[in-house]
């Protein structure tokens, strides 16, 4: 149960973050030329590093004390739903042979992941008292 609560809070952060996103760029009626280039990485790499790293942070956070002490658990239950909505956006892309957005979206992703494991690492790390 602990496992489908984390995985179930990511994936409400990653549904909210794609539809700000959606919402940010419709507000901003981005076209096709706009996501080429730099446009590709601001419109759609930055939010989705932005979105998976809410998503790792979050997934660790709700994850309880007994279990985090287990840490392949702890992974499997932090790392589990982006790492599944990172492949499924891979699949799609090439479903849809849309090479560079998705390239931008994996980088974004892995980018949003690696950094959320890290950073929550560290403000898990118990403090020294000298």
């Amino acid at each position: 149960m602990d496992i489908a609560r984390s995985w179930l809070v990511a994936l409400l952060v990653y549904l909210v973050g794609a539809t700000v996103t959606a919402t940010l760029g419709i507000g901003a009626r981005v076209t096709e030329e706009d996501l080429t280039g730099g446009g590709a990485i601001a419109w759609n790499g930055v939010p989705t590093a932005l979105t998976f790293l809410l998503m790792t942070l979050l997934a660790r956070a709700v994850h309880p004390e007994p279990a985090r002490r287990r840490p392949v658990r702890h992974a499997v239950a932090s790392l589990g739903a982006p790492v599944v909505l990172m492949l499924l956006g891979v699949v799609l892309g090439a479903v849809q042979q849309d090479w560079s957005e998705t390239a931008v979206s994996t980088v974004g992703a892995l980018v949003g992941t690696g950094v959320g494991w890290a950073l929550g690492m560290l403000l898990r790390r118990p403090s020294r008292s000298h």
